[in-house]
């Protein structure tokens, strides 16, 4: 029912929700449950969850998930690319190329979002996210934002004031 109400609160143009409740209450398990539904129906879930360990680590909760998401992401590609060079194996130059191709693009992407405000990892973690964002759609998930870092807290509002515009 929940996942419902969100699909049509999303269809009237809703873009930012809160899920809150008291400690064990099952908010992350919800979380996890919305984000494998959205998922199985062809949105890529980008999942930022904070640590109460690694509260410490910078942008963790970034690059956590961009690591868990990327793989993905980069290996559909590259089976692309080997599928359709599959018959020409003795033709590898040709598979190579690609595969630069593919890296590349991101690299390109790097170079657009330029920006003398941002450091670099900033600008690492925003290139990834427009990257996958260039090829799914996403939904972003985070998850135990009183474990986040300043920096991270500051790179999500960053991003999401600037979501449909700049990033």
């Amino acid at each position: 029912i929940f996942l419902d109400l969100l699909r049509e609160k999303m269809q009237l143009g809703e873009t930012l929700f809160f899920v809150r409740g008291i400690s064990g209450s099952g908010k992350s398990i919800s979380l996890q449950k919305i984000s494998q539904d959205f998922k199985e129906s062809g949105i890529l879930p980008i999942y930022f969850k904070g640590d109460p360990i690694l509260v410490t680590d910078e942008y963790f909760p970034f690059l956590n998930a961009l690591s868990e998401t990327l793989p993905f992401t980069v290996e559909y590609g590259l089976k692309e690319v080997v599928i359709d060079y599959g018959a020409n194996i003795p033709k590898i130059g040709g598979t190579v190329t690609n595969i630069l191709k593919i890296f590349s693009k991101r690299n390109e992407t790097r170079v657009k979002i330029r920006d003398l405000s941002l450091t670099e990892k900033e600008q690492d973690i925003i290139c990834k996210i427009q990257y996958l964002a260039e090829h799914n759609d996403l939904i972003f998930i985070c998850d135990n934002l009183n474990y986040w870092d300043e920096k991270s807290i500051k790179l999500l509002y960053l991003l999401l004031c600037n979501i449909k515009g700049k990033y």
